[in-house]
């Protein structure tokens, strides 16, 4: 294995302050990944395990469950009850029969029938407890978040984790930075009438999309 060949913050920055000269604040962007990036672990998977733990994977969800068994490339039965289906495409995926594409847009929707702002509550307590994720932060990933916004310089995080957990994870960065709350790109649940339903908005955050 090579090593990985790691480079002072400080010359990240130079090298940043120098492509940004002849732009502009105003024409440039700063993006991110989240997981892994701005800090350490899944918040998707985490949010994932806490909605099967407190049993939200439920009804509404089973049809759009059910549709997603041909798309796993090993044999697996659509029994059980829908978190049970959940569960097993988590597994399918863990050992590569299932894409992580399409794991990540079931993970955005699969508490359909919940409302959005109750999800939202639940993946801030999870945050903030037993996920900890200002304990997580990645300081040197941190600081050029820092500098994009001190820069003038628009922030965004783009994750293929559900958007509830990835806005408020975002909240969550700019407390603890003192920056503005960075802008989200995220898998989109569709919400009607503040109820998630099951299936994504828009384009997934995942590859070329």
């Amino acid at each position: 294995m090579r090593p990985l060949l790691a480079e002072p913050v400080a010359r990240i920055v130079d090298r940043l302050d120098r492509a940004l000269a002849p732009l502009g604040a105003d024409r440039a962007a700063f993006a991110t990944d989240g997981d892994g990036t701005l800090w350490t672990s899944d918040v998707g998977e985490a949010l994932f395990d806490r909605i099967l733990e407190v049993g939200w994977i439920g009804e509404p969800a089973r049809a759009a469950l059910e549709a997603e068994i041909p798309h796993v490339r090993t044999p697996m039965h659509a029994r059980g009850a829908p978190a049970d289906l959940a569960r097993a495409l988590f597994t399918a995926y863990l050992r590569g029969a299932y894409d992580e594409q399409r794991m990540c847009a079931t993970m955005a929707w699969c508490m359909a029938g919940r409302r959005e702002a109750d999800v939202r509550a639940l993946a801030r307590e999870l945050l903030e407890g037993a996920f900890g994720l200002r304990e997580r932060l990645i300081s040197e990933a941190c600081e050029l978040v820092q500098w994009a916004f001190a820069r003038g310089v628009a922030v965004w995080i783009v994750s293929a984790s559900p958007r509830p957990i990835v806005e408020e994870a975002a909240k969550i960065v700019a407390d603890e930075l003192g920056v503005p709350v960075p802008s989200v790109l995220s898998m989109v649940p569709r919400v009607h009438d503040g109820i998630i339903e099951p299936a994504l908005e828009g384009t997934p955050t995942y590859g070329e999309g």
